[in-house]
């Protein structure tokens, strides 16, 4: 088994990882998408998407199969909410805010209504990860 590796000089013997989700991340914040992207990127499993407003977004789902939509709380002119509502009135789709707000009262209204998790920023990259994980390997 070495001989065979040390053999594939041109490293036809690598193991390819081709992604199985695929992820969108609804952020108005270009410094939140590069942020979460540079985290989720290092996972070759994950696909990832972004948008910066629900118009883009929805063209994404409707033209792509989203696994998991990471959502700010706050966009420019629409609240998270109200994106979230929309999100779930047509899409069979896990979501989850990714936000800079800790007040307990926007994560209680999240878990009020349905989110599947709640992300506050700045992101740990390992909670992201995991936060991610689970909800892919739950979701049904």
């Amino acid at each position: 088994m070495v001989q065979m590796i040390d053999d594939d000089k041109e490293y036809r013997m690598c193991q390819l990882f081709e992604p199985t989700h695929t992820i969108l991340i609804i952020d108005d914040e270009e410094m939140a998408l590069d942020m979460a992207e540079h985290i989720l990127s290092k996972i070759p499993e994950y696909e990832l998407k972004t948008a910066m407003n629900y118009p883009d977004a929805a063209k994404i789902l409707k033209e792509t199969k989203i696994d998991l939509v990471l959502l700010d709380l706050f966009l420019n002119g629409e609240s998270g909410f109200d994106v979230f509502e929309k999100i779930r009135k047509e899409y069979d789709v896990p979501v989850a805010f990714m936000t800079a707000e800790k007040d307990l009262a926007s994560i209680e209204k999240s878990a009020t209504i349905g989110a599947d998790d709640y992300v506050v920023k700045p992101i740990i990259p390992i909670a992201l990860q995991e936060t991610v994980h689970a909800i892919l390997s739950g979701w049904s």
